[in-house]
């Protein structure tokens, strides 16, 4: 597979990156969360995660970052035990820039009982589409495995909603993801993420492993 003309700089491809921006979260109940985003992001599409819980029957229905509008690109919805879980993956339809903190909003059709949400930034992506998706419901340890193309990356997350203060413990293919973040500081729910970039096309094997097994879920973007 040859890399297009955009990612090729004196002969070579220029892979695409990410780096894990920041996170914050809400135990509180409400239809929309505005979230402080802290960082810096020059001009640069943005991956977004985010995880809730509320009704089987709600929705994600935006995700705002910086007065910029996002596309849904992984939905994952559903739980070992109950199925009012929801975490979902949105991408930037337009590149964004924020000097030391921004908003995120996050609005679904229903009331949620508590809502966590993180920002990774894209750099030299082809195309803001990804190249594989995967998402996990069941199960722990999680595998939302990836494949992801010659220079591509990959960001993963994780939630465990039931108030048990879950912690999560990532591996994956060598070379391997690391986490980025595990917080558990909203009414003990927990959202933890972690990536990586990967010169070589492969099979990522990836691996979460909560601490409490009573409702945890995952997802990957593999991203080119």
């Amino acid at each position: 597979m040859f890399p297009s003309l955009a990612k090729v700089a004196g002969g070579a491809a220029i892979p695409t990156t990410q780096r894990f921006v920041g996170f914050d979260s809400d135990g509180g109940s409400n239809t929309t969360y505005n979230f402080t985003i802290s960082g810096n992001v020059d001009n640069k599409n943005c991956v977004i995660a985010t995880a809730a819980r509320g009704s089987s029957n709600d929705t994600t229905d935006s995700v705002v970052i910086a007065g910029q509008s996002c596309s849904l690109i992984n939905d994952v919805i559903g739980g070992a035990v109950s199925t009012d879980n929801h975490l979902t993956f949105w991408v930037t339809d337009a590149p964004v820039s924020f000097s030391g903190s921004t908003t995120l909003s996050v609005t679904f059709s229903g009331n949620q009982g508590r809502c966590g949400a993180c920002c990774y930034e894209l750099s030299n992506e082809e195309s803001t589409t990804p190249t594989d998706t995967n998402g996990i419901l069941t199960g722990n340890p999680q595998s939302p495995s990836v494949t992801v193309q010659d220079g591509g990356c990959v960001i993963s997350a994780a939630t465990e909603l039931s108030s048990q203060n879950a912690s999560y413990d990532w591996t994956a293919s060598d070379p391997p993801i690391l986490e980025d973040f595990d917080d558990n500081s909203w009414g003990g729910r927990t959202l933890s993420g972690a990536s990586g970039d990967f010169e070589t096309g492969q099979f990522v094997n990836v691996v979460a492993n909560s601490s409490n097994d009573s409702i945890p879920f995952s997802g990957s973007v593999a991203m080119l």
